[in-house]
């Protein structure tokens, strides 16, 4: 069975005089049981686990960085040894160059666009006096305060507003499975800090997509929506019978006795964690 170690002592990291970084790591792996005799072999371990210790593959991100990440490596028979191996992976930031006036197809550029909708949905409760969680993190016991807005039970569509926001940006090629790995962590969660101007909460990540535009890179399309009410819903008390519990009002009318918040999006992350470019 393969062994392998970091040789810890041999990480390096540096900037040059352009701003961009590059770091190197080397890797000692071997097989007391049956000698590994072609670099293959080893190629084939790039991104498992070899004994307790995780090998890298192109692609990821070096330890402690956001925006530094694996573009080569190198494998070479350690001379005078019995089939011990050293592995060395090059490192660099994602942006070739500091500069922000950067062309569509170079790694860091990012655009965004946004529309901004207006819908009718379905309200029991309505402004003023709606009480919102913090963050929109609601529990099980949140009433919605507000005025009473149904017809003995029955809701009514109200205008709310929305505002789709979609961050396309070029990174290189050979980051594109980890930052998938990041795009799919994310997905169906709302922004725990500021982003784009909306507070915690009240964006929710819908997912994205990719595609490759030259040999070395690919371009990315984010998209996210923006919910003022932080994308919760509203669900009125229900009786014994399933029933909507109902009250009576001075003026004659029948409405929902209590409304509450439930919120289907309670996860939550940072967005920044999803690109560096954010």
């Amino acid at each position: 069975m393969p062994s392998c170690i970091e040789l810890s002592e041999t990480r390096s990291s540096a900037t040059n005089s352009n701003g961009k970084v590059s770091a190197s790591r080397r890797f000692a792996v071997w097989d007391d049981s049956t000698p590994i005799t072609t670099p293959s072999t080893i190629r084939d371990l790039f991104g498992t686990t070899v004994g307790s210790t995780a090998l890298p593959d192109v692609g990821e991100i070096f330890p402690g960085e956001i925006d530094v990440f694996c573009v080569s490596y190198s494998i070479k028979l350690v001379q005078e040894s019995r089939n011990l191996w050293n592995v060395d992976f090059q490192y660099e930031s994602s942006e070739f160059e500091p500069s922000s006036e950067k062309k569509p197809d170079e790694p860091g550029y990012v655009e965004f666009t946004t529309n901004h909708t207006a819908e009718f949905r379905d309200a029991w409760r309505v402004a003023p006096g709606l009480v919102f969680p913090s963050q929109g993190d609601a529990g099980m016991n949140n009433e919605c305060g507000g005025q009473k807005f149904d017809t003995a039970g029955e809701p009514l569509s109200i205008m709310r507003k929305f505002t789709t926001l979609e961050v396309t940006e070029t990174v290189l090629l050979s980051t594109l499975v980890y930052r998938l790995s990041l795009i799919n962590a994310a997905r169906g969660a709302r922004n725990n800090d500021n982003f784009y101007g909306g507070v915690p909460g009240t964006f929710l990540y819908l997912g994205g997509q990719s595609s490759r535009i030259s040999i070395s890179a690919a371009r990315l399309t984010h998209r996210f929506l923006h919910d003022d009410w932080y994308h919760m819903i509203q669900s009125p008390s229900r009786g014994p019978d399933g029933r909507i519990a109902l009250m009576s009002m001075q003026d004659g009318r029948r409405v929902a006795e209590s409304v509450y918040w439930r919120q289907p999006f309670p996860s939550k992350v940072s967005f920044q964690s999803i690109s560096e470019n954010f």
